[in-house]
C-alpha cells in the first residue's frame, strides 16, 4: 500500500474516534473543530498522489505551479490564491518535500517548514503557521489530536498503556510484565497475577499467571509441587493419609487400639483385623492384645484370658472337670460302665481295702512295690507297714546262742522274714531252742547294715547307717 492508503487509514480510525466522541458527550463543537482539522490531513492524504501525478505529466512538473494548483485546487479564488503565493517565491515547489510544509507567512510570502512541522492554521496557499507534528494535538499531521491516555510516537498517536510503550513512548516492558498505569509491572505476583490489578485471594499463589489455590495436592505449598499417590496436602506440605495421625483425610486421628485401614480407622483387635491391617485370625482362635490366640486351650478358653483351675480343661471353649466319668483325662474320654475315673483314669472299682495302681488292686498298707502310694517300691530288705517302708534288724544274744555272745543278723539269710515273730521265732525257737537266748528287734524308716558276726555272709539291710 502507498503512503496515501497508510494515511487514509489512520484518517479513518481518527473519524471512528470522533463518531465515538460525539457519542458519549463531546460538545459539538469540538468534535466539528477536530473534523475540520481532519480534512486539512484528507488533504494532506492526497497532496502526494496529486503531486505524483503531476510529476508524470511531461508538461508540468514540480516546476510548474499553475498545474499543480490546478490539481490541488477547483477553479476559483484557492485556486488563483496558490498560483499568486507561488509566484512570490519561484522554485519554492521543488524545495520542499511535501506540499503540506509549504506555509504562507503574514507578510504572504509562502516557505517550507522545518522537518517535523506542517503548516498548520490553514491550507496551502493560505496564512497558516510552521508546527511541530509529535505533539498531542497535531500528531503526524494537522489537527491529528490524540486521546486520553495517549502519546504522538513517530507521528501516530499511540496508547501508553501496552508493552511497547508503557508511560512513555518506545518504554517496551520485558518478558512476564505488563503495563499497569503507566508502569512495567511483574505479572507473576499475588497483587499483580496475568493481569495488572488481579490480585489472589489469601492462600493463593500466582501460577503460571493464574490465581492458584496452594492446599490441593497438585500445587500443595507452592506451584506445581504435586503429592505422590496416597498423599494429601495438609498445611501446605504432603502428607501420607494412610497414618493414624492422618487416616484418608489431614487431621483424622485413630483413636487408641485402632490402625488406618484403607483409609478408614479399624479396630486392630478384631478376628478380621488382628494387631494389625488384613489380618485374619484362623477358626477358633481369638485376638487377644494384638496376637491371634488359640481359644481352646486351659489359658484361654473361649475368649482372651479365661484361664481354667487346676484339673480342668477346656472343652467346646468351656472349662470343665477332668476327674468326671464324661471327661475322663481328657475332654470327652467317656468311661465304660462300672469303671470310675480315678486320677484322669477310667479303672474298674477294687475290693474293700485296695486301690488300683496301673490297673491292678494293690493293697498300699503292706504291698512294697506300692507302699502308702503308687510305685512307692520299698528297697531291699524293707517291708510296708501301715503305708511306711521300714527296715527292722533282729539280734540273737546269749551264751547258748552257739557258744557266742555276740549280737547275730540272720535277715536276708534265709532264715528271717523281717517280723518281731520271724525275730523271736529265730533266736528262741529256731536256732537254740533249749537255750536261754534273748533276742532284740528293731525297725528304721531307711535301709542300714549292721555286723552280723561271722553267721553274716555279707552285710544286711537290717539297721540304719552309724
Amino acid at each position: 500500500m502507498g503512503p496515501g492508503g497508510s494515511r487514509s487509514s489512520e484518517i479513518e480510525r481518527r473519524f471512528d474516534q470522533l463518531t465515538l466522541a460525539l457519542a458519549n458527550g463531546v460538545p459539538r463543537r469540538t468534535v466539528l473543530k477536530a473534523g475540520l482539522a481532519l480534512g486539512g490531513a484528507l488533504l494532506g492524504s492526497m497532496l502526494p498522489m496529486r503531486l505524483s501525478s503531476v510529476a508524470a505529466d511531461p508538461g508540468g512538473g514540480n516546476s510548474d505551479p499553475a498545474k499543480l494548483c490546478q490539481t490541488l485546487f477547483p477553479p476559483g479564488p484557492e485556486r488563483g490564491k496558490c498560483v499568486s503565493s507561488f509566484a512570490q517565491t519561484p522554485g519554492l515547489l521543488s524545495q520542499c518535500a511535501n506540499p503540506l510544509t509549504i506555509c504562507v507567512s503574514p507578510a504572504g510570502v509562502p516557505a517550507c517548514c522545518p522537518a517535523g512541522q506542517g503548516c498548520c492554521g490553514g491550507t496551502v496557499a493560505q496564512l497558516g503557521a510552521c508546527t511541530p507534528l509529535n505533539t498531542t494535538q497535531n500528531c503526524g499531521v494537522c489537527g491529528i489530536t490524540c486521546l486520553a491516555g495517549e502519546a504522538c510516537c513517530n507521528g501516530v498517536c499511540t496508547p501508553l498503556n501496552t508493552v511497547s510503550n508503557c508511560g512513555a513512548c518506545g518504554s517496551a516492558c520485558t518478558g512476564g510484565q505488563g503495563c499497569c498505569n503507566g508502569t512495567c509491572t511483574d505479572l507473576t505476583t499475588t497483587a499483580n497475577c496475568g493481569a495488572c490489578g488481579n490480585a489472589c485471594a489469601t492462600g493463593q499463589a500466582c501460577c503460571n499467571g493464574v490465581c492458584t489455590d496452594l492446599s490441593t495436592v497438585a500445587n500443595c505449598g507452592s506451584c506445581g509441587n504435586v503429592c505422590a499417590a496416597g498423599q494429601g496436602c495438609c498445611n501446605g506440605s504432603c502428607t501420607d493419609l494412610t497414618t493414624a495421625a492422618n487416616c484418608g483425610t489431614c487431621g483424622n486421628a485413630c483413636a487408641a487400639g485402632e490402625g488406618c485401614c484403607n483409609a478408614t480407622c479399624t479396630d486392630l483387635t478384631t478376628t478380621a483385623n488382628c494387631g494389625s491391617c488384613g489380618t485374619a485370625c484362623a477358626p477358633g482362635q481369638g485376638c487377644c492384645s494384638g496376637t491371634c490366640v488359640d481359644l481352646s486351650t486351659a489359658a484361654n478358653c473361649g475368649s482372651c484370658g479365661t484361664a481354667c483351675g487346676t484339673g480342668q480343661g477346656c472343652c467346646g471353649g468351656t472349662c470343665a472337670d477332668l476327674t468326671t466319668n464324661t471327661n475322663c483325662g481328657a475332654c470327652g474320654v467317656t468311661c465304660s460302665a462300672g469303671q470310675t475315673c480315678i486320677n484322669g483314669a477310667c479303672v474298674t472299682p477294687c475290693p474293700s481295702g485296695q486301690t488300683s495302681c496301673n490297673g491292678t488292686c494293690v493293697n498300699m498298707q503292706t504291698d512294697v512295690n506300692n507302699c502308702g502310694a503308687c510305685g512307692n517300691a520299698c528297697g531291699v530288705g524293707g517291708t510296708c507297714n501301715a503305708g511306711a517302708c521300714q527296715y527292722c534288724c533282729c539280734s540273737c544274744q546269749g551264751k547258748g546262742f552257739l557258744g557266742l555272745t555276740d549280737s547275730s543278723c540272720t535277715a536276708g539269710a534265709g532264715f528271717y522274714d523281717g517280723t518281731e515273730q520271724g525275730c523271736q521265732n529265730l533266736c528262741n525257737e529256731d536256732l537254740q531252742p533249749d537255750s536261754d537266748i534273748t533276742y532284740q528287734y528293731a525297725c528304721y524308716s531307711s535301709p542300714g547294715t549292721c555286723d552280723c558276726g561271722f553267721l553274716c555272709l555279707g552285710a544286711y539291710t537290717c539297721k540304719p547307717p552309724s
